[in-house]
Parts: C-alpha cells; sequence; structure tokens
C-alpha cells in the first residue's frame, strides 16, 4: 500500500483484518495511522499476524482493507504467505 502523506496529522488511514467467513469469525485486526508509512507515495508491505487452528483447516478466509478516509491510499496486492 502507499499513502499520499505519510506526516499531515495522526488519524487512522486504513484498517486491516483477517475474517473466517465459513465462521463468522474475526481472527486479526489493526489499524494503521499515517505515521505507519515511512515515506509518502511510495508502496510498503503490512503483516497482520493470525493463526487458524485444526479445526478451521478449510475454512473461507478473507484478508480486508477497509479504507478508514483523511488520505489517499493505493493497494497493490493483498496475501499471505
Amino acid at each position: 500500500m502507499l499513502v499520499d502523506n505519510n506526516t499531515a496529522d495522526q488519524r487512522p488511514i486504513v484498517t486491516l483484518d483477517v475474517w473466517d467467513s465459513t465462521a463468522s469469525k474475526q481472527l486479526a485486526i489493526t489499524t494503521l495511522f499515517r505515521n505507519a508509512w515511512s515515506a509518502s507515495n511510495v508502496y510498503e508491505y503490512f503483516g497482520i499476524p493470525f493463526s487458524i487452528d485444526a479445526s478451521e483447516v478449510g475454512h473461507a478466509i478473507e484478508i480486508r482493507v477497509t479504507y478508514d478516509g483523511y488520505s489517499y491510499v493505493r493497494v497493490d496486492k493483498v496475501g499471505y504467505r
């Protein structure tokens, strides 16, 4: 993701969350504030740690980015490893 300005204020810019849609359960959530980016207009990777147990293997997992406003944001890709 990139943000147009990383120093203007300390407002929340995006919320990242991991959702188990099979179980309707949130696995992880975090909010990124403007100062999370080390530079303006440069793509950076952000992680959100989560785990699933053996009973959740095969569930439909969503990795979501919710725009909170206050800045221009561009998301290039979302994935897991």
